[in-house]
């Protein structure tokens, strides 16, 4: 959307995986308008494996200091399983 805010990296528009704190809650929330947006954040969580403790690869990074910031590092924490079960 035109009103998110951007982090201004070189060529943001054409790097894959980033995502504004409206598509993502957007999606979390189950908006229609952002089913596709699953595919990334699955991508994100791997579906790799674990490590020796546990502990699922992911690679992803939460920019923000405020609430939305806070609730979307919450939901990726918990991993790909941890979303399973809400509804």
């Amino acid at each position: 959307c035109e009103s998110d805010r951007r982090l201004g990296l070189p060529n943001e528009e054409s790097l894959s995986g980033i995502l504004s704190a409206r598509e993502f809650v957007a999606w979390y929330n189950g908006h229609p308008d952002y089913t596709h947006i699953g595919e990334q954040v699955q991508s994100a969580l791997g579906t790799g494996g674990t490590d020796h403790e546990g502990v699922i690869n992911a690679s992803v990074v939460v920019v923000g200091q405020g609430n939305v910031a806070l609730d979307c590092a919450r939901v990726l924490a918990k991993g790909g399983g941890g979303l399973f079960d809400t509804e």
